[in-house]
């Protein structure tokens, strides 16, 4: 029986064996489930600061777009109020009274050459209103009704604009560092 318990001894030999190495495995895998987990947790905290720090970038690139349509909003505000003003303006100026008109109309006609055409628009003042003015008497200039609001004075050498919009732009434009100064300070 020597064969028998050589045999025996083979099988219990390998029967230790197997569980060595099923003991060995066993302790392997448990030590690569650990450093796996360890590092999965890594990976998700590293994650985590990642899309922190991305929330964090959007957010601000949210905010500083955001700033910059509240700007564009009040600019576009405050352009609204200097053409309204403008408009204001250019409207009170059409509606000067007799008197009032007639004086801006003297003035205005000293930048007249002698024989030009004065076309005007006032709407309180009449084209024989103007003819009656002496200083249009002086200069031989010839009145028509204009098409735009204010006076236009066309001439042999160049044509002189002195249309209410204008006259208003150019006003503007003159003390536009104070206006601006107020309106976007």
């Amino acid at each position: 029986m020597p064969a028998e318990r050589i045999v025996e001894k083979i099988l219990s030999d390998a029967k230790l064996k197997a569980k060595e190495i099923e003991s060995a495995n066993k302790n392997e895998c448990n030590a690569l489930q650990k450093e796996n987990a360890k590092k999965i947790e890594q990976d998700k905290r590293e994650t985590i600061k990642r899309a922190t720090l991305e929330g964090k970038a959007i957010k601000e690139n949210y905010k500083i777009l955001s700033n910059l349509d509240c700007k564009k909003i009040e600019l576009k505000a405050k352009q609204d109020v200097v053409c309204d003003a403008k408009l204001k303006a250019c409207d009170l100026l059409y509606n000067l009274d007799k008197e009032s008109a007639l004086k801006l109309l003297t003035n205005l006609v000293k930048f007249a050459d002698d024989d030009d055409t004065m076309k005007i628009d006032f709407k309180n003042v009449n084209l024989s209103d103007v003819k009656s003015l002496k200083a249009v008497k002086d200069k031989k200039l010839k009145i028509e009704k204009g098409t735009e609001q204010g006076v236009i004075f066309e001439g042999k050498i160049c044509d002189k604009n002195y249309t209410l919009n204008e006259l208003v732009s150019q006003k503007y434009d003159e003390n536009s560092k104070r206006y601006n100064d107020i309106l976007f300070g």
